[in-house]
């Protein structure tokens, strides 16, 4: 006991502790938070813009998010803790979590990026029936696609096709809608990438369903801005394929004479079928 103070200092040296965090716990405050971003009437997205309602949810979620990420101190955590805070998140319902996945990926665990955590976040926001119409856009425009924009069109052309190829609306629009923005700002398109982008918007042309039918036109619109000398007479061979909604969304960037002909085009295409179909009616009534 009768031992120097220099001595019982250099004692109490004790190794640091490091702290062990609680996914469940963590992330059962951001859901909490999250509630708050949910409409009551979900806001339509037109044409790759939300409306101002839209805008302000995302600004909503956005704040909440760094709230959070700053009062539980992640900064300071390391890869391996974000990476176990992704997966607890894809783990439970997208609902009121999907709200914070724009400004988690595009933010704060940008690090986490890559083709197999994108692929499960768009499985993630779109296998939920209930999941937010601009949670699932806003992780296509504001995650997924500008991804892809810096990595090898061959990966872009794979991950494009595995998406327009399901059978699910909403994976479908999701592959619609990085198609659109990718063209929208990429400059030269690589040739076979587009070609994929526009056997996409072929396949689905026909579509009236509010997922798809926008989502093709606005597709076919971006690659019109893109390269209109290639795309333009495709568009006019193939616009008879499009719904009503895909057309005028496909045409609407394009000058009054272009947009006033091709819709000439199509609507007389409408008609001829019409009358084709009434046709076959009446003389299937009369002969039976």
């Amino acid at each position: 006991m009768a031992r120097p103070f220099e001595d019982l200092a250099g004692s109490a040296v004790m190794p640091k502790v490091k702290a062990v965090l609680q996914p469940d716990w963590l992330l059962d405050d951001l859901e909490l938070r999250m509630t708050r971003c949910v409409p009551a009437a979900s806001p339509v997205l037109r044409i790759g813009t939300l409306l101002p309602a839209g805008e302000s949810l995302h600004r909503v979620a956005a704040a909440e998010t760094r709230s959070w990420w700053l009062e539980m101190g992640l900064s300071d955590s390391d890869e391996q803790n974000h990476r176990m805070i992704l997966d607890a998140l894809m783990a439970r319902s997208p609902v009121y979590l999907g709200w914070a996945t724009v400004p988690l990926l595009s933010g704060y665990m940008r690090e986490l990026r890559d083709l197999a955590i994108l692929k499960r976040m768009v499985e993630w926001v779109t296998a939920d029936g209930y999941v937010d119409r601009l949670v699932r856009d806003a992780v296509a425009l504001s995650v997924v696609a500008p991804w892809l924009q810096g990595e090898e069109p061959a990966l872009a052309r794979d991950a494009i096709e595995t998406w327009v190829q399901s059978d699910e609306p909403a994976i479908i629009r999701m592959g619609l809608i990085v198609s659109a923005t990718y063209a929208g700002q990429t400059t030269g398109v690589n040739r076979a990438l587009q070609r994929t982008m526009l056997d996409a918007c072929w396949a689905h042309a026909s579509r009236v369903d509010s997922e798809t039918a926008v989502a093709v036109g606005w597709a076919l619109r971006e690659l019109l801005r893109q390269e209109q000398e290639r795309v333009l007479p495709e568009i006019r061979m193939r616009i008879v394929e499009l719904s009503r909604q895909a057309m005028r969304t496909a045409v609407e960037g394009l000058s009054r004479e272009f947009r006033v002909n091709l819709t000439l085009k199509w609507r007389q295409h409408r008609a001829q079928r019409s009358a084709r179909i009434t046709s076959i009616r009446r003389r299937s009534g009369s002969e039976s």
